[in-house]
C-alpha cells in the first residue's frame, strides 16, 4: 500500500457530496413512505430505481413520518 491508513480510508468514504434529489423523486419517495412504511430503505431504492444514496431516502423518510404537534 502506498498511502497506508488514509489510502484505504479514502476507498471507504466514496459519498455523493453535496448530492441533490429533485422535486419529482423526492415526492416519490414520500408518497412511497405514507403507502407502504414498512418497505426498507434498500427496497424504495430498487422498487422506485433511484440513483440517490440511501442516506438522502432516509433523511426524506424521516420527514414523511414526522407528525405536526
Amino acid at each position: 500500500m502506498v498511502y497506508g491508513v488514509w489510502g484505504l480510508a479514502d476507498l471507504v468514504q466514496q459519498e455523493r457530496t453535496g448530492e441533490k434529489i429533485s422535486p419529482e423523486p423526492e415526492l416519490r419517495i414520500i408518497e412511497q413512505r405514507l403507502m407502504d412504511s414498512s418497505l426498507s430503505t434498500t427496497k424504495m431504492i430498487k422498487k422506485l430505481k433511484l440513483g440517490c444514496s440511501k442516506a438522502n431516502v432516509q433523511i426524506l423518510s424521516r420527514h414523511a413520518c414526522q407528525t405536526d404537534n
